[in-house]
């Protein structure tokens, strides 16, 4: 299996070095930190949308506001996703005897809110001109 720490995104060319993962995706800092027993981890997900999908390392773990328990050590890459909005990834650290809460807020899609608002506004301008030519 590949750590976070193997992915690379780009290979220079040679004699340069080259640009992993963590300098293009930023580390997210925990909202709250508190200690619980000592073989233990808890990392709770929660997001300004309701319901949004939540992946640790490319995987599905659930839907936010999500707890998860017991979860080896280390740097996981976190994505927070819903149709409609830009998805969020950021890389978080988790470390046993720690339950943290990470927070992602994610925004509305440009391109979605246009196609929607162009779809919304021509039936009501056409019908208003139909109005206006009576």
């Amino acid at each position: 299996m590949i750590s976070t720490f193997q992915i690379f995104a780009e290979e220079k060319s040679a004699g340069s070095s080259s640009i992993n993962a963590f300098d293009l995706i930023p580390n997210l800092e925990p909202e709250e930190v508190s200690d619980i027993e000592r073989s233990k981890s808890k990392a709770v997900f929660k997001t300004n949308i309701k319901n949004c999908n939540i992946l640790l390392n490319g995987n599905f773990q659930g839907r936010s506001q999500l707890a998860l328990m017991n979860l080896g050590e280390g740097y996981y890459l976190l994505r927070a996703e819903k149709n409609g909005y830009k998805f969020v990834e950021r890389f978080v650290y988790i470390e046993r005897g720690k339950a943290k809460t990470f927070y992602l807020e994610l925004e509305p899609n440009e391109e979605d809110k246009t196609e929607k608002t162009s779809d919304e506004v021509l039936p009501q301008a056409e019908a208003k001109a139909e109005n206006d030519g009576e």
